[in-house]
C-alpha cells in the first residue's frame, strides 16, 4: 500500500462540471494515479484541468493523476 488518500468531489453537472480536491500522504508515491469520473448522464469530458493547468486529457472517463494533483477540474 501507497499510503492514506483523501478527496471530495463536488458534482456540479447542471453546470457541467464536477471537481475534486485531493490529500495525499503516501510512504511511498506512486508514479500516477487513475481516477474514473462517470458522467450520470455518459457524458465524456471536454477538458481536463489539474492544479489550475489545462491538460490533453478528455474524451474519455478515465484520468490520470501524479502524486502532486490537489485540484481537479472537468468541463463537460
Amino acid at each position: 500500500h501507497f499510503g492514506k488518500v483523501g478527496f471530495t468531489v463536488q458534482s456540479q453537472t447542471a453546470r457541467g462540471r464536477i471537481r475534486a480536491t485531493f490529500a495525499f500522504a503516501f510512504r511511498e508515491p506512486p508514479r500516477q494515479i487513475r481516477l474514473r469520473l462517470r458522467h450520470p448522464q455518459g457524458r465524456l469530458p471536454r477538458a481536463v484541468r489539474i492544479n489550475g493547468r489545462k491538460t490533453a486529457q478528455s474524451g474519455c472517463e478515465w484520468i490520470t493523476l501524479t502524486p502532486a494533483a490537489l485540484l481537479l477540474g472537468v468541463t463537460y
